[in-house]
């Protein structure tokens, strides 16, 4: 039986804004005593909460979870590191095994480890899981890029539904970017 509908609406909704929170943290692990060091002191002190959604029977939510588990854990915390790798390997949502891959990317202490599970994602039967590994393997790369990884990312990258807009689409039916319509004010 799952758990009771409230419980998952706070937890989404305390999931949601972790997950933004989680966002303001681009450039690594900020000083303690910055904002961004007390952003990821909130997020972090959240952690049981969100190693319980990396294990949720809902595939969104284990998705989402998976950024705000990442958030100021260098090095990595040993379960936060478990938790993606099972995740990776047995999740039935490609996504949230794609987007696992990329976590263990950044915080798996491992560079051996890194790669190898990079190189068999690159033969998944997800294009999303085999598009991460490719990307992943590309920010670590210099040109000229391997071949085998540009090949993966033109045949797979293409195939993302809502990458790119129809030829031909209207403005309305185009991707919206966040603020990307915004008009300045006079």
């Amino acid at each position: 039986m799952g758990r009771p509908a409230t419980f998952r609406s706070i937890t989404r909704g305390r999931l949601e804004v972790l997950t933004r929170l989680a966002e303001l943290d681009e450039w690594g692990v900020p000083a303690p005593e910055s904002l961004g060091g007390r952003v990821c002191a909130a997020v972090l002190a959240e952690l049981p909460l969100l190693l319980g959604c990396l294990t949720d029977p809902d595939p969104f939510v284990r998705q989402a979870a998976i950024r705000p588990a990442c958030v100021g854990t260098r090095p990595a915390d040993p379960a936060v590191v478990r938790t993606l790798a099972d995740l990776y390997e047995s999740d039935p949502s490609a996504l949230a095994r794609a987007d696992a891959l990329t976590a263990l990317a950044l915080l798996d202490p491992d560079p051996a480890t890194v790669r190898h599970r990079e190189a068999t994602a690159l033969d998944d039967r997800e294009r999303e899981v085999r598009l991460a590994a490719a990307l992943s393997g590309l920010d670590r790369a210099e040109p000229p890029y391997p071949a085998a990884l540009m090949a993966v990312v033109a045949a797979d990258g293409a195939a993302v539904p809502g990458s790119h807009p129809a030829p031909g689409a209207s403005r309305a039916d185009r991707p919206r970017r966040c603020g990307a319509d915004r008009r300045p004010r006079t």
